[in-house]
């Protein structure tokens, strides 16, 4: 199968300045978001060094998978230009559109449009008409992931641990869990109870690209923290979440009055993206073989953004 990478464009037309407030100011224009979601052919061969990667502790290695259809849905989509009180906020996806509204889904293998109004956030008693802002995050709070993907052939007939445990977390909305024969359709819950050790409900669901020059899991400890450095999101939280430094941030040149634009490229590359291991009796293709996410999996995600 050849690798496929997928990119998602994001056009941001007229962004108008209130505090919590998008749409127009005065007379002036609106606020337009307009998201291509695409998939982009690779040409054949390796697509990268994370290809290379292992876990450990799950048994020996088996094979890797491509999903044949990859999609996401979000809770909240945002740039931010720094953590705490008083940040400048732009979002593209947060209560701007009701949770069920298809525009938060992200069909990165068939390819989507959406149009949407992003709002822009900022302490209220900062005035501004005109300043630029350095966007250091960029960051998504996900709802899932989906995937259908093909188990090897040796799978046939033999029933899986991995897609039983938590193979019906969070059904209720898509009901689109299922495996008939090799074919699995199935959220990231399964891949990622086995990649952490957590509980479904406890597993990183936050994304924070940017203002880091590594990549790796903050607060696994599930300790309560503030804001910070790497939770620019939160005052108060216990959640774990994903930082990555593959953003570069961008510095927006903002006005209340005039008409800008905003295009944001997001690759997701999935090639390989679902290992497969022999589990605890390490022996292939039986019930306890394990199916994860290739580690550190979300360095997959890149982030580019420029004003026009």
């Amino acid at each position: 199968m050849k690798p496929f990478r997928f990119l998602a464009t994001i056009s941001l037309i007229t962004i108008l300045g209130n505090s919590h407030v998008a749409c127009k100011k005065g007379n002036k224009g609106k606020v337009t978001a307009e998201i291509q979601y695409r998939g982009q052919e690779l040409p054949e061969g390796p697509s990268g060094a994370l290809d290379s990667l292992r876990h450990t502790g799950l048994g020996t290695y088996i094979t890797s998978i491509t999903p044949d259809s990859f999609k996401g849905k979000f809770y909240t989509m945002r740039f931010q230009d720094n953590y705490g009180e008083g940040a400048f906020m732009m979002e593209l996806i947060a209560n701007n559109i009701e949770y069920y509204n298809p525009k938060r889904i992200a069909d990165f293998s068939s390819g989507n449009e959406v149009v949407l109004e992003p709002q822009i956030f900022y302490a209220s008693d900062r005035v501004i008409k005109s300043k630029t802002f350095n966007l250091v995050y960029f960051y998504w709070d996900l709802a899932w992931f989906h995937q259908v993907f093909q188990l090897p052939a040796a799978y046939d007939g033999v029933g899986l641990m991995s897609l039983q445990d938590e193979f019906s977390y969070n059904n209720m909305e898509r009901k689109a869990n299922a495996r008939n024969n090799l074919t699995v359709r199935c959220d990231h819950y399964p891949m990622f109870g086995n990649m952490y050790g957590q509980p479904p409900g406890e597993i990183p669901r936050v994304y924070v690209f940017g203002n880091t020059d590594s990549s790796f899991i903050f607060n696994k400890e599930l300790k309560t923290i503030g804001y910070s450095k790497d939770n620019p999101m939160s005052a108060t939280t216990n959640a774990s979440f994903f930082r990555s430094n593959k953003y570069e941030a961008i510095n927006f040149n903002y006005s209340e009055v005039d008409d800008l634009k905003i295009r944001a490229t997001v690759i997701f590359d999935f090639k390989d993206l679902i290992q497969i291991y022999a589990g605890k009796d390490n022996l292939p293709y039986t019930f306890d073989d394990v199916l994860t996410y290739a580690p550190r999996f979300w360095e997959r995600l890149k982030v580019k953004v420029v004003q026009q």
